[in-house]
């Protein structure tokens, strides 16, 4: 009918007659166009990243394949140079890789003064404020009795009380209330005696955490320390140094529990329970708890009538238990012992020496 249609042919098939199979087409489709020239823009990474928190905590054993000896580490910066390297020396030269830390850890400080609480129940008094520098914290399931949340708290003489928690609420930026509270666990009541003042180091406990790679040797030396992010020389400013020591607080001996007297006529009997740092002595379904020393020694102490000095010490006791004779007592408080009387025992270890210590008063009358 006069009119001409442009069409691409895609098939012919000979056979009694030709067929021939095409579509319609349009060839501008085939067509180059040249768009604008793209603009070389420079990278916009940061020349280079700031200097990392990095905390040092030398924590009991938190699971079963720790190193026992060797302190904890865990590090912040922001932006994250994606690894933070930490070399180590007995010296100002000839430093080695130790650590290479991976992964950020929750690290913050306390908002308030923290006090102590009770130990091995829920301590409801209390609440402990927190401002994280990155991450986010979770409330456990109070209804199931325990608390699955776990951080360091760091004192000013610069030990750390492991505290659970329940209950984290949202007061602010970065902020949290956390409430039903587990205090002093793995062995660290000794810690939370004296307040703790706001500022106070945190460090969440969590997989994030390295261990130092301080040998069984070498955990108790004095090295010198330097940390920055890798790909970085160690004398770039990013990089941080400090001296540190540790004393192996995860292979330190609980204090022991249950300080307890009986008398014998004259004669004052005086007994305790054991305790054991391994994870497993926590379970309720054993007879005995596992040792973890190469021996069952103590050391027990009686005090003075306020509690400021020595009078007289039993070292090495091979029980849990010892006999204050009627002929001690006279020599040691001639117008008789006080009452209470205070008792200091500790659980010794081949390697650390003496434990935590537990003092009680004892009212023996």
């Amino acid at each position: 009918s006069g009119r001409a249609r442009r069409m691409r042919v895609t098939e012919i098939d000979d056979a009694t007659g030709r067929q021939i199979s095409s579509v319609a087409t349009d060839p501008s489709i085939y067509e180059n166009f040249a768009g604008p020239p793209r603009e070389n823009h420079i990278s916009l990474l940061p020349a280079a990243p700031g200097r990392a928190v990095v905390v040092y905590a030398d924590l009991p054993l938190l699971s079963d394949d720790a190193v026992a000896w060797a302190p904890y580490v865990g590090a912040f910066a922001s932006p994250w140079p994606g690894q933070e390297l930490i070399y180590r020396s007995p010296s100002l030269s000839g430093y080695v890789i130790d650590t290479a830390i991976s992964q950020q850890s929750m690290i913050g400080e306390s908002l308030y003064d923290f006090y102590s609480g009770p130990t091995w129940r829920w301590d409801q008094v209390n609440s402990l404020y927190v401002k994280l520098y990155n991450g986010t914290l979770e409330s456990g399931d109070p209804q199931n009795g325990e608390a699955v949340n776990a951080l360091a708290i760091q004192n000013s003489d610069g030990g750390w009380e492991i505290v659970q928690f329940q209950t984290a609420e949202v007061i602010g930026t970065q902020e949290w209330k956390l409430t039903g509270l587990l205090r002093g666990q793995r062995g660290t009541e000794q810690q939370m005696r004296n307040p703790v003042s706001a500022g106070a180091r945190i460090l969440v406990l969590d997989a994030t955490l390295s261990q130092l790679g301080l040998s069984l040797s070498q955990f108790s030396a004095t090295f010198n320390y330097l940390w920055g992010p890798a790909g970085k020389s160690i004398s770039d400013p990013s990089y941080q140094s400090g001296t540190f020591s540790f004393a192996g607080v995860g292979m330190m001996p609980f204090s022991p529990a249950e300080v307890r007297f009986s008398w014998a006529a004259v004669d004052l009997g005086i007994s305790w329970k054991r305790r054991d740092r391994n994870l497993s002595a926590d379970s309720w379904d054993q007879v005995e708890i596992p040792m973890s020393e190469t021996l069952e020694l103590y050391d027990l102490e009686i005090l003075s009538a306020d509690g400021s000095a020595v009078v007289r010490s039993f070292t090495d006791l091979p029980a849990a238990a010892a006999t204050y004779t009627a002929a001690m007592q006279a020599a040691d408080y001639p117008s008789g012992i006080p009452n209470p009387l205070i008792v200091r025992v500790y659980q010794k270890s081949s390697v650390v020496g003496r434990g935590n210590p537990a003092t009680q008063q004892l009212w023996t009358r």
